[in-house]
């Protein structure tokens, strides 16, 4: 079954087409808690990047 025997499958993968092809390949979050990712500590409050 593909999307052109199930249209309503349409909307969906437009919205996963654009956010995985977004024109911003870089997102800058705020840290909500305290945590570490990846040996590095971010707390509370801290800015950080992601790069997809």
């Amino acid at each position: 079954m593909g999307i052109y025997d199930d249209l309503s499958l349409i909307p969906p993968m437009v919205k996963e087409a654009l956010r995985y092809r977004s024109p911003a390949q870089v997102l800058r979050r705020k840290v909500v808690q305290d945590t570490e990712i990846g040996g590095q500590h971010l707390q509370n409050k801290d800015y950080c990047q992601e790069i997809v």
